[in-house]
């Protein structure tokens, strides 16, 4: 773009502070004797095509700004739930050992009450154990697996 090779030109042929004030004029003949004998140069764009490619490269530049911010926060958060994820993970763990525990605990209680491997009995809250009758918990399971009856 000629914008660029303007500001090239600028920088490399800077005139000293005090040729500042007479510099506009000559600048911008230097800039056009430049321009006539560089190939490459095609000619300059409006002014309003100017602002507007200018407005684009502003505002390319916040969303590339933005897509880092937003970047950033995903990277945060990704750890946030991988770490989330980890005491899920510690409290299934525990929850595995808990049942395995319980289960244990349950088989201990069955045997001081000779109930035999698989037989179907329950714990109450007040601390009763008693059988359950295999025909009504299979009725129980069932019905559980059947789901709610519709109304009538």
């Amino acid at each position: 773009m000629t914008t660029e090779t303007t500001e090239t030109l600028l920088e490399t042929d800077a005139a000293p502070p005090e040729a500042a004030a007479e510099a506009p004029n000559e600048m911008a003949e230097q800039v056009a004797a430049a321009e006539a004998t560089d190939p490459n140069v095609l000619g300059k764009m409006d002014e309003d095509e100017n602002q507007r490619v200018t407005q684009y490269k502003l505002q390319a530049q916040a969303l590339i700004q933005e897509i880092g911010r937003l970047d950033i926060r995903c990277t945060r958060m990704q750890r946030q739930v991988d770490d989330v994820s980890a005491q899920k993970a510690k409290a299934l763990a525990m929850l595995e050992q808990t049942e395995t525990e319980a289960q244990k605990y349950l088989d201990a209680i069955g045997a001081r009450f000779e109930i035999k491997a698989g037989e179907p009995w329950q714990a109450l809250p007040d601390g009763t154990v008693r059988r359950v009758d295999p025909e009504l918990l299979r009725a129980a399971q069932a019905a559980a697996q059947a789901g709610p009856t519709p109304p009538q």
